[in-house]
């Protein structure tokens, strides 16, 4: 995803717009831009929440750092200064984010990253560079239009163009409320498919399941997608097992989505436990405050598997893995995504393809079975936020292409 052009604003303005920025996203500000005591340009409080009913409040020193138009850089003699200082003036519960315009370079990472190291008891140092503020203001476009920035528009049928070979293929979505459905959903018609759409609200409801059952019962898809991120305390019902097991054992490629593991790993839709090339990494007891204090951490998740067994709304980088595969994945640089996942690990049989800046797998793929299975970590779940969780798809070219190349191999019955 390109970024906004931040040279066009001043520095004034970057700063205000990082404020107006961090309340758009629920941070409270305590000090107005330029005028906190402490030296810093702002300070907020953060509420994190735990599905266990644990709030807590973390503050925040805000440094923000406009290098845009004179070609600097944050650089580890600055990030030393600002980190003694809040070194100097810390008390329970605070953390410092850095905001700047372009990327962190990797001197003044090694800063912070060695701070951290030695200051066990600090809630986080974070640096929300050019990417992870064009990411948060993708979900605001109102604050784009405040300061005459601009992102690019993503043509939403553009990148599945090559989906134009598999018309009239037949096509089922078994669908929460999720966005990333309803966006495929149009993709598929778009592109002249045989599409199947059963949303929650239809085979919850005995009734109309019965309707849908008889319907397509006889019908053999090529193609099953299952969405179970707003439901996944609800059972499928047995008549939707049995179409998504009958298909599969007739050659029908799958592509799941968050939360069937989570479901899967509490007995619920248990008859799917096989297909799924991944497992739910269990949560044991930690507090709140140390999952919180902890989630600097880049190269370790286990923290989060202590706390809860899936996160919301929470900002991290995709890489691909070195993996060799069939299914085409060009990524020549990390993609800045917002969004709600899983904690998983991958089952021996299958092969992780993408993964977050937390090592967290994001694809997995198994093709050993009767048929190709796809595992995409990413829903857009959110019920600690009114803040809608924006769908890859429509907003992130790199995104969208790697969702077309995962729907040509699941459809691609040659390619292994």
């Amino acid at each position: 995803m390109k970024n906004p052009d931040f040279s066009k604003i001043s520095w004034k303005e970057f700063e205000r717009l990082c404020a107006d920025l961090l309340v758009a996203e629920g941070f409270q500000i305590e000090s107005e831009v330029s005028v906190d005591t402490s030296g810093f340009d702002l300070v907020a409080y953060e509420k994190f929440k735990s599905h266990r009913g644990e709030s807590i409040q973390v503050k925040w020193k805000i440094q923000c750092k406009h290098y845009s138009k004179s070609g600097n850089n944050l650089g580890k003699d600055e990030v030393d200064k600002y980190i003694y200082s809040f070194e100097n003036g810390r008390s329970n519960n605070e953390g410092l984010i850095f905001m700047i315009d372009t990327d962190c370079p990797e001197p003044a990472q090694r800063a912070i990253e060695n701070y951290l190291d030695t200051h066990k008891d600090v809630f986080g140092v974070k640096v929300w560079n050019q990417r992870h503020i064009s990411t948060l203001l993708q979900r605001h476009s109102n604050l784009l239009s405040r300061y005459n920035l601009s992102l690019p528009q993503l043509n939403l049928f553009e990148n599945f163009s090559k989906l134009s070979n598999y018309s009239e293929k037949k096509v089922l979505i078994i669908s929460d409320q999720s966005i990333i459905a309803h966006n495929l959903t149009s993709v598929f018609r778009h592109f002249n498919f045989e599409t199947t759409f059963i949303p929650f609200w239809n085979y919850n409801y005995p009734v109309r399941m019965d309707l849908f059952y008889n319907r397509i019962k006889s019908q053999d898809f090529e193609l099953i997608i299952c969405f179970l991120g707003d439901t996944f305390s609800y059972p499928l019902p047995h008549e939707m097992i049995d179409i998504i097991l009958t298909n599969h054992y007739k050659g029908a490629s799958i592509l799941f989505f968050p939360f069937l593991a989570w479901s899967v790993s509490k007995g619920i839709n248990a008859k799917l436990t096989d297909l799924l090339p991944v497992n739910l990494r269990l949560p044991a007891e930690i507090s709140l405050e140390e999952y919180i204090r902890n989630y600097h951490e880049k190269s370790d998740f286990t923290f989060f598997l202590n706390f809860d067994s899936f996160a919301e709304d929470r900002f991290v980088e995709i890489a691909k893995t070195s993996t060799k595969h069939n299914l085409k994945i060009d990524l020549e640089q990390s993609i800045s995504l917002k969004y709600s996942y899983e904690f998983l690990e991958p089952k021996s049989s299958s092969q992780t393809l993408l993964v977050d800046s937390n090592t967290n797998p994001v694809l997995v793929v198994n093709n050993k079975r009767e048929s190709k299975i796809a595992y995409m970590n990413i829903c857009t779940h959110n019920c600690f936020s009114t803040i809608p969780i924006s769908s890859p798809i429509e907003n992130n070219i790199e995104m969208s292409k790697i969702f077309n190349n995962i729907i040509l191999w699941l459809l691609d019955k040659k390619a292994q």
